[in-house]
């Protein structure tokens, strides 16, 4: 998911640095709409697939880069191969997009919960069958290996949801974009 991430957030910023050979009637409109989107990537996006909620924010300027993808009309060879180009990172944007957003509704299938829980279960049993002399040593070694489970437990919960929890992925490679790609121009 974290890859996903990166990915989009790197073809937002070739988009934004194909558009520049674009004619500037359109590519400038372009631009400003890529910025719109990144701000909306990062401050409502995110935030909505942190709740696991699907992001719906960035859609707007999602169509609106898209007519004027295809409104754009290429006369020379060279504007040709420009916008060649963009609609090809744009395709490409588009693609990595979806797989975000995809993302937000991947969760662990309850079955893998269930063995977890089985396993969990069956290792505290069979700990209490070790034989160790001393009670105390029993207990500090059964202990520790509940211990061990629980955080494996906690770890892969808190991970179930790649948006939400301590271990989530987060907007920082389109704040990188944003700042170094767009802003800086």
């Amino acid at each position: 998911t974290r890859d996903t991430t990166i990915e989009e957030a790197a073809q937002v910023g070739a988009l934004y640095r194909a558009t520049a050979g674009v004619d500037p009637a359109i590519g400038d409109p372009m631009r400003a709409s890529l910025q719109e989107y990144m701000r909306a990537v990062i401050h409502e996006d995110f935030p909505a697939q942190q709740r696991d909620e699907l992001p719906t924010a960035s859609e707007r300027q999602v169509n609106e880069l898209e007519a004027l993808v295809h409104e754009s009309d290429a006369e020379t060879r060279d504007q040709q191969v420009e916008l060649g180009q963009v609609l090809s990172t744009f395709d490409a944007f588009v693609e990595s997009r979806r797989a975000r957003i995809d993302a937000t509704a991947i969760a662990l299938p309850p079955l893998l919960w269930v063995v977890i829980w089985v396993g969990a279960a069956v290792n505290a049993v069979l700990i209490a069958f070790i034989a160790v002399k001393s009670r105390r040593l029993h207990l500090i070694v059964a202990g520790l290996l509940a211990l061990f489970i629980g955080l494996v437990i906690f770890v892969t919960a808190d991970m179930d949801h790649p948006y939400a929890g301590a271990i989530a992925v987060d907007p920082g490679a389109f704040e990188r974009v944003l700042e170094q790609v767009i802003d800086s121009n």
